[in-house]
């Protein structure tokens, strides 16, 4: 027969190895003393935590600053090339139209920037609002007005307007470098006829 001892003697034994895994013990046993906190009692970081997430802090820091000026570099060239781009249409629009109000039998020049519509290089100085300047003038502009045949075999004398001109428009920046120097450059074609249509 059993002893009915021993059998109380298991259930106590194993009670007692519960109990050794208490959340008090457990603390204890990792050095952070009663129910997990610091031995000051207190429940805030350690020096060692503070000094790490500011170090990883700083270098977040320091590599979002890094970036900015690359940022406000792509910013300003994106700017100039969107100005450049505005002269340019403003310059092919003005030829556009006095080439329609102008007559084909007469040399003209365009209303707002003054560019003979005769075959020929021409570079006119333009500000930032696309006024004709030389002091103030951030760009430079380059029109080759090239004046076509009439029709195969007949090319129109040099001081008329033919019919069918092109214009290759050259914008660069900043206007103090000659265009070959230029910093930034923009080029566009256009196509326009003479007379009223």
């Amino acid at each position: 027969m059993k002893n009915p001892a021993s059998k109380c003697f298991q259930v106590q034994s194993r009670s007692a190895s519960v109990e050794e895994e208490s959340p008090e013990s457990a603390g204890a046993r990792n050095g952070l003393g009663q129910a997990g906190l610091r031995p000051g009692g207190g429940k805030g970081f350690s020096l060692i935590e503070v000094v790490l997430a500011l170090g990883l802090g700083v270098f977040a820091l320091v590599a979002i600053v890094g970036l900015l000026p690359t940022g406000i570099s792509s910013m300003r060239d994106s700017l100039e090339l969107t100005e450049a781009t505005q002269i340019a249409n403003a310059i092919a629009c003005d030829l556009r139209t006095s080439a329609q109000n102008a007559n084909p039998l007469l040399s003209a020049t365009s209303a707002i920037y003054g560019i003979p519509l005769q075959t020929g290089t021409y570079k006119p100085f333009v500000d930032v609002s696309g006024t004709l300047a030389k002091s103030s003038a951030r760009f430079r502009a380059q029109v080759v007005v090239t004046a076509n045949a009439m029709s195969p075999g007949y090319f129109a004398p040099s001081n008329t307007i033919a019919p069918v001109t092109h214009a290759a428009i050259l914008i660069a920046w900043p206007a103090a470098a000659e265009i070959e120097n230029s910093v930034g450059r923009l080029e566009i074609a256009s196509s326009f006829t003479a007379g009223k249509h």
